[in-house]
């Protein structure tokens, strides 16, 4: 068997040129906006760093570009901050409830540190909403923290211009953390992404060696494994078993190619903030196909144990009516009424029953069964089936009424219709006749119930089958000779047997003749022509030895001065044919 390999060497091909094309992109994607960066801070006015530093008092000119919420006051300086990595953003003052000043700044902290670090967080999902005596700072419907009436008055501000200042130094900061988080990571995105391309290559390389293995493994275990039989039939053979397994497994192999692709672009898409949200966009259509997938397959598991315990009390239930049929067939069951002709088809209904059975239970927790397509479908085939499968309906039940009348049984002569011949085969759509001419003739079970039939094997088997031929024989041959010529030509026939004796019959007394009629027996209907034949050559000879004429169907001479019908060989030595009579006679003009 012809294998395709895999070949290693234009995955490093492929993944060299991609790394080319990475380490150029993002290089100069850096660099171009370091230098945007630079310009845009050499100009006046454009530099928008907040300071956020407790004595960086805010003032109607800097409160929009600097938005320090923290008055230069020594009260200032009792808060407890809340920072994001080293940087401190703003304090605050009071407890709330069961919190403290403390525990509130530290789980402001945990919070905002993780929104500024979640690469697919946004600055327009921060908000903040003024109450009578709070605020609250948002990030989408989540609230960071609250900033209280008492916050503001340890800083000498109304409650809503502090609350907006740190909602200004938030937003600020957070711009110049991703940037300066996204230069270092992009710093490091291109050797990372390097060090993913090559392991991906190295995995390539692992999935070709394991599946290279388990192909050769495949395909001679497939020459060495006979397949699998039921009895001496192959239902499936040990090459057909292996190649299905080698097609699945090269299938598992391109699925694991394209899982490794994807997870090294999604990665490497997500290393560097030009591309981020396309490996976000990656990664979430991933783990949402594969988290539908995973939960669709457990929501299943269910229905998938019945079809299993189905399917399994099916086979239980299949074996053990075989084994009840077996019985019956090698007669260690006995039940009265039932010939063992029947065994195989009763066993195929019940089998078939059975089956429709286990289909019924399982077919509703079969998925998409309540889909409309799957709906649609059905219907479809079922009126497919109705409208297509009449004949073939009546086929069937015409040759389950076959089997069970015992009309006939593989082997036997019969005659149906015109057909003469052996029966050579029987199935439930059609009847399958070998005429002794050595032709197949194939006649729909609805046909061969709807004609006559002859069979003449059934009554050969049990108290024998009687042929007969009928002679006519002029009334000038004494029929107790006539008697015996037929039965000497009966008993000198192959064939015919002598038990019970032939014995014959007078059917008519004709104008010219007498019908004699002999009746043998035989037991082989096979030979039916054969013995006809002989039967016929035998009685020509016997009657030609007595010396009587054969005057079937008729025969009409002038004896007078004629050669005898019966051949030479038959007469004396000195056989003449007799000369013709002429006798005298009065005129019957002469006196006119």
């Amino acid at each position: 068997m012809n294998k395709k390999k895999l070949e290693t060497r234009p995955y490093f091909y492929v993944f060299i040129a991609l790394s080319l094309f990475f380490a150029v992109f993002f290089s100069q994607s850096i660099y171009a906006q370091t230098h945007v960066e630079h310009t845009l801070s050499a100009k006046p006015g454009l530099n928008a760093s907040p300071s956020a530093s407790p004595s960086a008092a805010p003032s109607a000119v800097n409160a929009e570009s600097a938005a320090s919420p923290i008055p230069a006051s020594p009260a200032a300086k009792s808060g407890y901050p809340v920072c994001v990595g080293d940087k401190e953003l703003f304090r605050l003052y009071s407890s709330i409830g069961p919190y403290t000043a403390q525990m509130r700044a530290e789980i402001a902290s945990e919070k905002l540190t993780e929104v500024f670090n979640d690469p697919a967080s946004e600055l327009n999902f921060f908000s903040y909403e003024h109450k009578q005596y709070t605020s609250v700072i948002n990030y989408k419907t989540e609230t960071i923290f609250t900033i209280t009436s008492e916050d503001s008055k340890a800083v000498g501000l109304p409650v809503e211009e502090y609350s907006r200042n740190c909602y200004r130094v938030i937003q600020l900061y957070f711009a110049d953390y991703r940037k300066s988080r996204d230069r270092e990571m992009e710093k490091k995105g291109i050797v990372y992404a390097l060090v993913a391309i090559f392991l991906s290559a190295g995995m390539l390389v692992l999935i070709r060696i394991i599946f290279g293995f388990a192909a050769d493994n495949l395909h001679k275990i497939g020459i060495k494994f006979r397949g699998i039989k039921i009895g001496e039939t192959v239902l499936l053979p040990g090459e057909q078993i292996a190649s299905y397994l080698l097609f699945i497994t090269a299938f598992a192999r391109w699925i694991s190619v394209i899982a490794v692709f994807y997870t090294c672009l999604t990665y490497i898409f997500g290393l560097f903030s030009q591309t981020r949200s396309l490996g976000l966009q990656l990664g979430d259509l991933a783990v949402k196909y594969l988290s539908d997938l995973l939960s669709g397959f457990i929501g299943y598991l269910p229905n998938l144990v019945i079809i299993i315990f189905a399917v399994l009390l099916l086979k239980a239930a299949i074996d053990f009516s075989n084994f009840i049929f077996s019985e019956i067939e090698q007669g260690k069951i006995k039940i009265k009424g039932f010939y063992p002709e029947w065994v195989e088809p009763t066993a195929k209904i019940v089998n078939f029953l059975l089956i429709a059975l286990a289909v019924s239970i399982i077919f509703p927790y079969l998925p998409g069964y309540n889909s409309k397509a799957f709906q649609g479908v059905s219907i479809f085939l079922g009126v497919l089936f109705s409208l297509g499968s009449s004949g073939i309906v009546a086929n069937i039940i015409a040759g389950f009424s076959l089997i069970y009348t015992r009309a006939f049984t593989v082997g036997d002569r019969v005659k149906i219709g015109d057909a003469t011949g052996d029966i050579i085969d029987r199935t439930l759509l059609v009847t399958k006749i070998r005429t002794p001419k050595n032709v197949q003739i194939s006649i729909p079970n609805s046909t061969v119930i709807n004609s006559h039939v002859i069979n003449y094997s059934e009554y050969a088997r049990e108290k024998k089958l009687i042929l007969h031929t009928t002679v006519t024989i002029g009334y000038d041959a004494p029929w107790q000779q006539v008697h015996k010529l037929l039965i000497d030509a009966a008993t000198a026939t192959k064939n015919v047997l002598l038990e019970p004796k032939p014995f014959v019959l007078q059917t008519s007394l004709n104008d010219y003749h007498v019908s004699y009629e002999i009746n043998v027996y035989i037991d082989q209907t096979s030979l039916i022509p054969i013995i006809y034949s002989e039967l016929h050559s035998q009685i020509q000879d016997k009657f030609n030895e007595g010396g009587v004429e054969i005057l079937s169907p008729g025969y009409a001479n002038l004896r007078d001065g004629n050669k005898t019908t019966i051949p030479e060989n038959y007469l004396s030595d000195g056989y003449q044919a007799p000369g013709f009579k002429i006798t005298g006679g009065e005129n019957p003009y002469r006196n006119r």
